[in-house]
């Protein structure tokens, strides 16, 4: 087990006018489980390649264990990595996939097979040592893929897009398998995704990079209590924030004729930056669809902002429910998400009340894109 550093890593790809991946600080501990995560082209896997040594750090340094392995070959640097494909060989038995990486090491017989075997037993992959790959299920052919690299005793385990191959419910099911087996091993882990349900599950830190930088290393409740900016707030979460540019008059934002309240810290952020719009953004879960008569944009007797919305879209997951709303905004609309009751849900074309948490909502720069008042 080790630490892993970043320290001002830069890849850049011949012909690419932009760098891959951009100046990138990152250190996780030993025994982390940390989450790379971001839209395609954000530099994710690139990052994984380059701490691999399957690409090129053209500055800037990356360390294992305290060594620098930046110019290492990938034999060298003590790491096991699970592919996307998982990049079995077809012609071999599980057992001889999972213990050909310890026979090219010259690891003797005895204690491969020891090795193989006590991987197996964790995988639950006892009953299938003597199979080869296209007699095994998808799932249990990721988990040969981890017991190769389970077997190999390495300092740290890298997985790119591990579950991508798998169906919804077998991803769910091996997503707690992976984040049981660290736990376990308590290996350090670099993970790669593009979901980022995946990301906040499994993560005990999460890193969110777009265009080859990263924008915000946190715990994944951080991330989505306290996102850096519009970016991090709009990516983390599902459903995602809602995120709309709205006039400022120096004490509220404001929807239509409704103002609302910005918490204190942003309003005097945004008054100090001279501001007269804001981008408000508003979870799902801070928006309510409210009992009682539709009424006129208004403000209830308890202080909270009321909208009065038509109903867009219903969708009806089973324990949850999310309506697509259509508020006015001047001679346009703004389309709000809301969280909703799934066994009392409205009909698509139903005026609704909805209800604004306004201690929820979170604040950026029109212009920068960052985070106000914190």
């Amino acid at each position: 087990m080790a630490t892993v550093e970043y320290q001002h890593a830069t890849c850049v790809y011949p012909g690419m006018a932009s760098p891959a991946v951009d100046d990138l600080d990152l250190r996780i501990e030993d025994g982390e489980l940390m989450v790379l995560v971001g839209p395609s082209g954000s530099g994710k896997s690139t990052a994984l390649r380059m701490l691999a040594g399957l690409e090129v750090v053209h500055s800037g340094e990356i360390t294992i264990g305290g060594r620098v392995v930046t110019s290492a070959a990938p034999k060298a640097r003590d790491i096991a990595m699970v592919f996307q494909s998982y990049a079995l060989y077809p012609h071999l038995t599980v057992a001889e996939n999972m213990a050909f990486p310890l026979k090219q090491k010259r690891v003797p017989a005895p204690e491969r097979q020891q090795r193989v075997l006590e991987a197996a037993r964790l995988l639950e992959l006892e009953p299938y040592l003597d199979r080869r790959p296209r007699q095994l299920s998808g799932g249990q052919r990721q988990r040969v893929a981890r017991g190769r690299a389970i077997v190999r005793q390495p300092q740290a385990f890298l997985m790119d897009e591990p579950l991508s191959n798998l169906d919804a419910k077998l991803r769910v099911q091996t997503r707690a398998e992976i984040a049981g087996l660290q736990q376990r091993l308590g290996v350090t882990t670099i993970y790669v995704t593009h979901d980022q349900v995946e990301a906040m599950t499994l993560g005990h830190r999460v890193a969110v990079l777009k265009d080859g930088r990263l924008q915000q290393c946190d715990t994944p409740r951080n991330l989505y209590e306290h996102p850096r900016n519009v970016f991090v707030a709009g990516f983390v979460g599902s459903p995602a924030m809602n995120l709309d540019r709205l006039p400022f008059d120096g004490t509220a934002a404001c929807i239509g004729d409704t103002p609302i309240p910005l918490p204190g810290a942003a309003a005097a952020a945004a008054r100090q930056a001279g501001l007269s719009e804001v981008v408000l953004g508003l979870r799902p879960d801070s928006l309510t669809l409210a009992a009682g008569a539709v009424v006129p944009n208004a403000t209830s007797p308890n202080g909270t902002p009321s909208l009065s919305c038509r109903v867009h879209l219903v969708e009806d997951t089973g324990s949850d429910a999310w309506v697509h709303l259509d508020a006015a905004q001047g001679p346009s609309t703004l389309r709000l998400v809301a969280r909703a009751d799934a066994r009392r849900l409205p009909g698509v074309g139903d005026q609704v009340r909805v209800s604004v948490a306004v201690s929820d909502a979170h604040v950026f720069d029109p212009g920068s894109g960052e985070r106000l008042g914190d």
